[in-house]
């Protein structure tokens, strides 16, 4: 985006953010982190909780203009798009890799699609899992995205707007529940 001077405003923390750079993918078409268009398996996640709770100094603008953008990982493969996906967040040095689809069971999938990711002694790592990644190679196009989950009708409103000039058929909805 920065190559190509457009609008970029960063929402992440911006330490891991920038580890992603140095965090090598070791399987499939490998690189590093940065070499992919990261999408997380679960709505409601900790980065946007991290924004709600204003931890991310960075990027004080709130969750709301914060638009999902969602595929599957069916309609990724449909495509014929190189990937790889992790059992964790993607950063840490726990997550394990895969580039193969059959090896998705090996993800969490209760932490994954659970409302509650706080920790517990038990389970100490049960918010880095959460965070699980599937991540695309290079780039995903526009006809990948199945959907689009906004924070209130405004939003949708917008983005219906900014679809319709651009003669994209995209769905939009509101899902509040996918936000804090």
């Amino acid at each position: 985006m920065h190559e190509r001077q457009l609008p970029y405003k960063q929402i992440g923390n911006q330490e891991l953010t920038v580890g992603r750079s140095s965090k090598a993918v070791t399987v499939g078409p490998a690189g590093r982190l940065n070499d992919y268009v990261p999408f997380y398996f679960c709505s409601r996640s900790v980065m946007l909780y991290q924004i709600q709770t204003g931890r991310v100094p960075t990027y004080l603008d709130g969750q709301e203009p914060i638009i999902h953008l969602a595929s599957s990982v069916e309609t990724i493969v449909q495509h014929g798009l190189k990937y790889v996906f992790t059992d964790s967040h993607a950063k840490t040095n726990m997550a394990a890799q895969y580039s193969d689809v059959s090896a998705l069971d090996q993800l969490d999938w209760d932490i994954i699609q659970s409302k509650d990711f706080q920790n517990r002694p038990d389970q100490p790592d049960r918010t880095q899992r959460k965070m699980a990644e599937f991540l695309v190679h290079s780039f995903v196009p526009w006809d990948c995205i199945r959907f689009i989950g906004v924070y209130s009708q405004r939003w949708k409103d917008e983005c219906d707007e900014l679809l319709a000039k651009h003669q994209l058929g995209t769905t939009v909805a509101v899902r509040s529940g996918w936000y804090f």
